[in-house]
């Protein structure tokens, strides 16, 4: 197993105290990936029997970091195999597969491809920032981070209008370009972020298709917050606190006071939006991190991060 490195950042430090405040959330949450199979394939690609999609290992990354914060060394075990079974993928002039699941029409562009890439990258990355990457894997990490800067232009074409994927973009290469010490890669998150925050409005609701949307109000502040945590100082620091700050305020005052969260009015998820030819749901999980960031940031009490917890304990339905 790759031993943890960076028990001391910022990452970790937030990582431990999620994992200590909310235990038998957090696991699970993490262990949603499932078991990867023995080429280290979870999700679609573990369906497929084959990587499709470095897309699909989405969520490994999360669960390695669950897994050395919370001292569950299979857990970690596990989720390093399906992280690196994605990083590996990557040919030798850094390029991730990206196809589409039979009976899914389309074709994978550029644009597709730099958006997985950038999915599966910041994910992985900020597991990077705590645990040791061996040399090999780090030159390989190299090369796929010179294709996705190549492919920077296609990238914002396909995410320009959708801030939440915008900050995920930037996360990628902030948090990729810090592991490896590679400032000219770091930098490519300014412009992703820049054009993500021209969505925020005054009260702190990132606008998704012209409204607002509590599920991806929830990506985008956990997005943020890991932007913060793996050491984002660039121009628009001072702008993410606030979204942060008044976006976690917005999405508390979502709970009701049974617990529930008030999902009417969302223009993406539980809206018609659909995803691989399968309608969007509001992810009920994303929506419990960010509010637990917020808690643990001083933004969310913490009597409403419990009322959500309990509902979320009877197996709601993901549209409220």
């Amino acid at each position: 197993m790759v031993a943890c490195a960076g028990a001391t950042h910022p990452l970790a430090r937030s990582d431990r105290s999620l994992a200590d405040a909310h235990p038998q959330v957090m696991l699970a949450i993490a262990g949603s990936i499932g078991e990867p199979d023995i080429q280290g394939l979870v999700g679609r690609n573990r369906t497929a029997g084959e990587l499709l999609s470095v897309r699909f290992q989405y969520g490994a990354g999360r669960a390695w970091r669950h897994g050395l914060a919370s001292g569950d060394a299979d857990m970690a075990r596990q989720a390093e195999r399906a992280v690196l079974a994605g990083l590996r993928s990557a040919g030798p002039d850094g390029r991730f597969v990206s196809r589409l699941p039979v009976g899914v029409e389309g074709v994978a562009g550029p644009g597709t491809q730099a958006s997985a890439a950038a999915f599966f990258l910041s994910d992985a990355c900020p597991a990077f920032s705590v645990a040791t990457l061996s040399q090999a894997d780090r030159d390989s990490l190299s090369r796929s981070l010179d294709r996705m800067a190549e492919s920077a232009d296609a990238l914002m074409r396909h995410d320009r209008h959708a801030p939440n994927r915008l900050l995920i973009d930037a996360l990628a290469f902030h948090a990729c370009g810090r592991v490896l010490g590679r400032a000219d890669i770091a930098g490519h998150a300014d412009p992703f972020l820049g054009h993500a925050l021209g969505f925020l409005r005054a009260n702190g609701v990132m606008e998704e298709a012209g409204g607002a949307d509590t599920s991806y109000q929830a990506v985008s502040l956990v997005a943020a917050a890991t932007l913060l945590d793996t050491g984002y100082e660039g121009p628009f620091r001072d702008r993410l606190e606030a979204f942060r700050s008044d976006g976690s305020r917005w999405l508390a005052a979502r709970i009701r006071p049974d617990g529930a969260l008030d999902s009417r009015g969302n223009t993406r998820s539980c809206a018609g939006e659909r995803f691989l030819g399968r309608p969007k749901d509001v992810d009920l999980r994303e929506v419990f991190r960010a509010l637990a960031l917020g808690e643990l940031g001083g933004l969310v009490e913490r009597t409403t991060v419990e009322r959500y917890r309990d509902w979320l304990a009877t197996r709601p339905g993901p549209c409220t």
